[in-house]
């Protein structure tokens, strides 16, 4: 396996507070290959097998929605589900365009370009491996362990690991995307982004 550039990892936090707490959205299950649903006893997490969020079939939330993103157990408050299945990531070689996506609400294919290698988890971590194939090509391996922060209950981790196995020099970006509808005011909150130190940012 070639590994031109060595690997890329990125690590994102998801944040959970006691602001979470319903509105009932409506959802559609589409073309994730399964997924689970992970909690340390404080957060829970909806994890499709390809690595993103907002899987069907869970408990009502606190005011009705089944799908499972990022949900405050002590209220059932669901922060990412209600309206639609909004979130995701995707991996480009900004070199060649090649690309590779999943998020259940995309316009066009809610999975795009990707291979799922391998998938496990415990009741409380998720890790899902996935190849970007491309034309028949290999582009890159991505991974994503999702795991309780060892600083706070309130608090989960995924680390993103991002390999180049093109055989090929790449310019890797990576985006994740999300549609905050949290409960009980899905639909009307505001969304504020602190720069900190962050190495290699292209956009947020």
């Amino acid at each position: 396996m070639a590994r031109v550039k060595g690997s890329r990892r990125f690590v994102m936090f998801c944040l959970a507070t006691v602001m979470l707490l319903g509105w009932a959205g409506f959802e559609v299950a589409r073309a994730g290959t399964g997924g689970v649903f992970i909690d340390n006893g404080t957060i829970q997490l909806g994890v499709w097998n390809e690595g993103h969020l907002n899987v069907p079939g869970g408990p009502p939330s606190l005011q009705g929605t089944t799908a499972v993103g990022l949900r405050y157990l002590p209220t059932g408050a669901e922060s990412t589900a209600p309206g639609c299945l909004c979130e995701g990531w995707g991996v480009g070689d900004a070199l060649t365009t090649r690309s590779g996506y999943a998020n259940e609400d995309s316009c066009d294919q809610p999975v795009t370009n990707l291979v799922v290698e391998s998938f496990t988890s415990t009741p409380s971590t998720a890790t899902s491996v996935v190849k970007v194939v491309v034309g028949g090509a290999d582009v890159f391996r991505v991974t994503h362990a999702y795991f309780p922060s060892p600083l706070t209950p309130y608090l989960y981790q995924v680390e993103v690991t991002i390999e180049n196995i093109s055989g090929a020099p790449t310019e890797v970006l990576y985006r994740r995307v999300m549609d905050w509808d949290i409960e009980p005011t899905a639909f009307d909150e505001f969304v504020t982004i602190n720069a900190y130190a962050a190495g290699d940012l292209y956009r947020t």
